[in-house]
């Protein structure tokens, strides 16, 4: 009747439609089953693992807006390793998020119109 953690893992997880317009940076959410903590009781309770989101602005230099979004963990650390959030968007490579593929060409039309202006 449930699905196991080990299961659920190997298939992925579940994206739901909230996520197209936020950055997961890969995470999903992950399905399965909780046992209980007495090794006897073959009672299972089913259970949801969710990605750690949180809210944050992020301010793209290029296009010169600021954009508040709902980023995970991951992808927080992410953007400090690629320098700025405009790298971070141009570099990312998870199709998970409909978001960032507008942001991306946005972001590469508007340097490929700077840079054939000058």
């Amino acid at each position: 009747m449930f699905r196991s953690v080990v299961a659920s893992i190997t298939r992925g997880g579940a994206l739901p439609n909230r996520a197209q317009r936020q950055i997961w940076g890969g995470k999903r959410q992950i399905f399965g089953v909780k046992s209980s903590d007495d090794k006897k009781s073959p009672k299972k309770s089913p259970k949801q693992w969710k990605p750690n989101v949180f809210t944050k602005s992020f301010h793209s230099e290029t296009l010169d807006e600021t954009f508040k979004v709902k980023v995970t963990a991951r992808v927080l650390r992410s953007i400090d390793k690629a320098g700025s959030f405009d790298n971070f968007i141009l570099k990312y490579k998870h199709n998970d998020s409909k978001f960032v593929e507008n942001l991306q060409a946005k972001i590469k039309s508007s340097t490929t119109t700077a840079s054939s202006s000058s």
